[in-house]
């Protein structure tokens, strides 16, 4: 099954690295929108298509802006979606609040992908 991705992160590499990641999972073939910021994420997010959102948040992330991110897809959403913030340790502990299904520690590997997100992406594809 063809899963659609929202990747948000500050740098094209790290895009890059959690696209890569992703595929490598064996997860499924995923399509991606990239988005380089909270702002941006909102903009490309289509509550249409996407399934799983994957924001990777750092230092510098503002609690207000990813509290608007994260509500904001919520609202939004008209399909179960998935989202995951991946960040260090220091910004997952501030981001537990946050309505997400799940958090992991960068870096992130194609095995940890597998292993953490294969459950809650069985529940999409049950729900197509």
């Amino acid at each position: 099954m063809d899963l659609h991705a929202l990747i948000m992160a500050a740098s094209p590499i790290g895009r890059e690295a959690l696209k890569s990641a992703l595929n490598r999972s064996g997860l499924g073939r995923f399509t991606f929108t990239e988005a380089a910021s909270p702002e941006e994420a909102r903009f490309r997010f289509d509550p249409d298509k996407t399934d799983l959102v994957l924001l990777e948040f750092d230092k510098t992330l503002a609690l207000s802006a990813a509290f608007r991110l994260v509500g904001g897809l919520r609202l939004e959403q008209r399909r179960p979606l998935r989202i995951v913030v991946v960040g260090p340790e220091r910004v997952l502990e501030k981001v537990e609040l946050l309505d997400i299904d799940h958090s992991m520690v960068r870096p992130v590997q194609p095995r940890t992908f597998a292993d953490q997100l294969g459950p809650l992406l069985e529940t999409i594809r049950a729900a197509h």
